[in-house]
């Protein structure tokens, strides 16, 4: 997995995801700071503190910290997009922590990551006041509107088989395979096996987001 963070004065935000994200070997953690953040002691010991905490974690080439130029925006999100290619892990999962830091930074962060392809991008954010966080998984959200996977997705959560979704929406079962493995490409479905085959196909949180955010306005009354 990897991590993808920028450092306000207070590192908790990062702490507490950590925590619960369970890191470990194998995963890589890229910090984004402005140039001249070395001169903020507050940045600065929040950095540190990180740093000392996944010290017998991750190994240390796998903590880098990218410093970027306030100037030109689209040098800085070519530059952040670049990073996050370079560092991707073979799992392609990503965790964005977007908490704390300047809000120009973590909207950068957030328009390189919708234009990252072929990964899993988590995004948590704390409430300032530590009561929660949130958590949101990309996938749905860069999906494209499709009407065909808005029936898919439909008939699967009222338990229909491939030939019975095949029945309703007129499509060949052919199209359907095609258009499932696009699905699964955005985390929207997930194949059911029986030891090594496949025996069908379910709805995962991110499709029902979908449905919720194509179907209707997913505002309840």
């Amino acid at each position: 997995m990897l991590i993808l963070t920028t450092i306000g004065f207070d590192e908790k935000f990062i702490v507490r995801s950590l925590l619960r994200n369970k890191v470990g070997r194998g995963d890589k953690m890229v910090v984004f700071l402005f140039e001249g953040y070395e001169e903020n002691d507050k940045v600065m010991n929040a950095l540190k503190s990180v740093k000392n905490i996944l010290e017998n974690v991750i190994f240390d080439e796998d903590f880098v910290v990218e410093k970027l130029p306030k100037s030109d925006e689209i040098d800085v999100f070519l530059r952040i997009r670049k990073a996050i290619l370079s560092n991707l892990t073979g799992d392609r999962q990503i965790l964005a922590i977007l908490s704390g830091g300047m809000r120009p930074l973590l909207i950068t962060i957030l328009m390189a990551l919708f234009k990252t392809d072929d990964a899993k991008i988590i995004i948590e954010s704390e409430y300032e006041n530590f009561e929660g966080h949130v958590v949101y998984d990309m996938s749905p959200f860069k999906a494209e509107r499709n009407e065909k996977w808005i029936n898919i997705i439909e008939c699967l959560m009222e338990g229909d088989s491939l030939r019975g979704i095949s029945r309703r929406t007129g499509l060949s079962l052919a199209s359907i395979s095609r258009e499932l493995q696009r699905m699964m490409k955005y985390n929207l479905v997930r194949p059911q096996r029986s030891l090594s085959r496949i025996t069908g196909y379910e709805v995962t949180d991110s499709g029902k987001i979908y449905l919720r955010l194509y179907k209707d306005s997913g505002v309840k009354e």
